[in-house]
C-alpha cells in the first residue's frame, strides 16, 4: 500500500503544479479544482478493463486497482472537502466532514453487527434470490441512505455512493458464499443500467457547439489529455520496484484513465461558477479521448506481454 500512497501524493503535487501553471499561463479559472479533476481515475472504468483480460485478480490487478480507488476516493474527498456548498470555511467543512465520517461509521457498524446474527443471515440466505432480492435492496437502501447523509451535511453525493460501496463491502466481507452472487447482480445493475443513464445524461449536456467554436477552449483538450498521462501515469514510475517496466506503463496508463469523475466534478464546478460550459467541454473531451486512447494502449502492451513472465508486487506489499 506504501507504493499506491506515494504515488498519489505524488499525483497531487503534480496536478497542483499542472494547475496552477495553466492558470498562469492561459489564466484557467481555479486551479484548485483543475488539480483535483486530473488526480482522479475511474475505478468504474479500470476494473471492467483489468476484469475482461483476466487480471483483476491477479496481484498486478490488485495493485493497478488499489491505485485507481485511491485516485477515485481521494479526488471525491478533495472536491467534498474545498468545494462544499454547504460549508463557508475549511475548518467547518472539516468538522462537517468528521460527522458525516462518523455517522456512516456507525451504520455500517450497526448494520454489520445486524448482518452478523443468525436470523438475519438466515432470512438473506432464504431470500436472495426469490423476487425479494433482498441483498440488492439492502444494497440499494446503503446507497440512498448514505448519500442523503452526504447532501445533508454539505459533501457531494458522489463521496456517499462511493462510501456506499465501502460499507457494503464490510457488511459481506465474511458472507463468502453471498457475495459473488451480490457482486454479479450489482455489477449487472451498475453496468447495464446506471453508468449507461449516467453517460446518456452526460452526453445530452455536452456542450459541443462550445468546444468547437473557440480555438483556444480546443486547444486546450490536448493539453489536459497529456496533463492526465502527466499527473496519474508518471507516478506509476514507483511501482517499478515490483513491476517490470511493461507493466508499470500498463499501470500509469490504466492510472491516467479518468471520464466518470470529471463529468461530476466539472457539473459542481459550473453549479458553483468555477468554471465556464465551455471549459467544461474541453475537460469531458479529454476524459473521454483518455477512456478511448490510454486503456487501447494498455491493452496492447499487456496483450503483447502475454505468456512471458512478469515481476508482480507481494500481497504484502499492497
Amino acid at each position: 500500500m506504501i507504493f499506491v500512497g506515494s504515488s498519489f501524493l505524488l499525483s497531487l503535487g503534480l496536478a497542483l503544479l499542472v494547475g496552477f501553471s495553466l492558470f498562469a499561463i492561459v489564466q484557467v479559472p481555479s486551479p484548485l479544482l483543475l488539480a483535483i479533476i486530473l488526480v482522479s481515475t475511474s475505478l468504474g472504468i479500470v476494473i471492467p478493463i483489468l476484469k475482461d483480460v483476466g487480471e483483476s485478480s491477479t496481484d498486478f490487478g490488485q495493485l493497478v486497482i488499489a491505485g485507481a480507488t485511491l485516485g477515485e476516493f481521494g479526488s471525491i474527498i478533495l472536491l467534498s472537502l474545498f468545494f462544499s456548498s454547504e460549508a463557508t470555511s475549511p475548518a467547518a467543512k472539516v468538522a462537517l466532514f468528521g460527522i458525516l465520517a462518523a455517522l456512516i461509521l456507525l451504520v455500517s457498524l450497526a448494520v454489520f453487527n445486524v448482518h452478523r446474527t443468525t436470523w438475519f443471515t438466515d432470512m438473506v440466505q432464504r431470500f436472495q434470490d426469490s423476487t425479494s432480492q433482498i441483498n440488492v435492496r439492502i444494497a440499494l437502501t446503503l446507497l440512498v441512505g448514505f448519500v442523503t447523509l452526504a447532501y445533508g451535511f454539505g459533501a457531494e453525493a458522489i463521496l456517499g455512493a462511493f462510501l456506499a460501496g465501502v460499507a457494503l463491502r464490510i457488511v459481506y466481507k465474511e458472507t463468502t458464499d453471498l457475495r459473488p452472487l451480490l457482486r454479479i447482480k450489482l455489477e449487472a445493475l451498475g453496468f447495464g443500467f446506471f453508468v449507461p443513464i449516467f453517460f446518456i445524461i452526460s452526453g445530452v449536456d455536452f456542450n459541443l457547439h462550445a468546444l468547437f467554436t473557440n480555438v483556444s477552449i480546443m486547444l486546450l483538450v490536448p493539453v489536459f489529455l497529456v496533463g492526465l498521462l502527466l499527473v496519474r501515469g508518471v507516478p506509476a514510475i514507483l511501482y517499478r520496484q515490483r513491476l517490470d517496466s511493461r507493466h508499470t506503463a500498463i499501470a500509469g496508463l490504466l492510472q491516467a484513465t479518468s471520464l466518470t469523475f470529471i463529468v461530476a466534478a466539472t457539473q459542481i464546478g459550473m453549479q458553483l461558477g468555477l468554471i465556464t460550459s465551455a471549459l467544461s467541454a474541453a475537460l469531458v473531451a479529454a476524459g473521454l479521448l483518455s477512456v478511448i486512447i490510454y486503456p487501447l494502449f494498455a491493452l496492447t502492451l499487456l496483450g503483447s506481454s502475454k505468456g512471458n513472465e512478469k515481476p508482480v508486487p507481494s500481497k504484502e506489499s499492497l
